[in-house]
């Protein structure tokens, strides 16, 4: 139950802080979305295997950071 709960929170928190004029910060979720549409990656499989293997989501997310 308590994975249940990090997990939703996870999902659902947008950045702290005030927010410049213009383009609202993406959610954390964007931008894992945009790393699997570069790598031709199916969103469920994203799903599935952050459920099954949180390595998998840091690797993403790392290698969208450093651009490789």
């Amino acid at each position: 139950m308590t994975d249940e709960i990090l997990t939703r929170r996870m999902h659902e928190t947008r950045a702290q802080g005030k927010n410049r004029r213009g383009k609202p910060r993406k959610m954390w979720i964007e931008g894992v979305r945009e790393a699997a549409e570069e790598r031709n990656i199916q969103w469920e499989d994203i799903v599935k295997g952050i459920a099954e293997n949180r390595r998998l989501l840091q690797k993403i997310t790392q290698e969208k950071k450093t651009g490789d």
